[in-house]
């Protein structure tokens, strides 16, 4: 594995688009690849039998090149995919934290709503002690003229 090289350089030297070889090695073709960091490294030699091996196959090149060109664009639909997931997810968490800010929001009015029940509750108290000790006071009164009258 001393031949290792970059993408863009293998690119260069043997006249093949570098998303083709970066398919090629997401699809395992070949061994002999290693990671550095974001960089991806090839080895030239491993590189080289993969380009001779496919010139010799009984395949057709075009039928492989077909194939590839499928299998990229189904990476990158996949890719397309996966972003329109991350929004999705992204919406999902913004709506979650509205619902969770109307849920407080709701329990501030019921908590407001039962404290004007208790307003409520205390002014028909007293208004009906009020009315009971007017309506008493008009009976005494009546009873009173009623009776001391006699």
């Amino acid at each position: 594995m001393s031949g290792l090289i970059s993408l863009e350089a293998a690119a260069q030297k043997y006249g093949i688009k570098e998303e083709t070889i970066r398919l090629w090695i997401e699809l395992e073709k070949f061994e002999g690849t290693r990671k550095r960091g974001d960089e991806v490294l090839v080895d030239g030699k491993i590189l080289e039998e993969y380009l001779i091996w496919r010139k010799t196959c009984r395949i057709s090149a075009d039928y492989l090149d077909d194939l590839e060109m499928f299998s990229y664009n189904q990476t990158a639909m996949n890719k397309i995919y996966h972003e329109v997931i991350k929004l999705q997810e992204i919406q999902i968490n913004q709506q979650q934290e509205r619902i969770n800010e109307l849920e407080k929001m709701s329990e501030v009015i019921d908590a407001e709503l039962e404290r004007v029940h208790a307003i409520e509750r205390v002014i028909i108290s007293n208004l009906d002690e009020s009315l009971a000790s007017r309506i008493t006071d008009w009976v005494v009164r009546g009873w009173r003229r009623r009776f001391s009258s006699k």
